[in-house]
């Protein structure tokens, strides 16, 4: 979908920064069709809470097969 928008001028690229960070196997996820994470905590992005130092990009699940 991001494709149609460059080539039909609509915009000069797309970005998939947020589906990254919720989705660490998002080129796996796309390549077989598996559901997208869709709840995210901003909080989590780049810094994890003191309190919890291994939470955030890592803590995402992976799809499952």
């Amino acid at each position: 979908e991001g494709d149609k928008y460059v080539a039909d001028g609509k915009a000069d690229a797309i970005t998939y920064a947020r589906a990254y960070i919720i989705n660490p196997d998002l080129h796996s996820r796309l390549f077989n069709g598996a559901a997208l994470n869709e709840q995210y905590d901003y909080t989590t992005f780049y810094n994890s809470p003191e309190d919890q130092p291994g939470l955030g990009y890592t803590s995402y699940p992976a799809a499952q097969a």
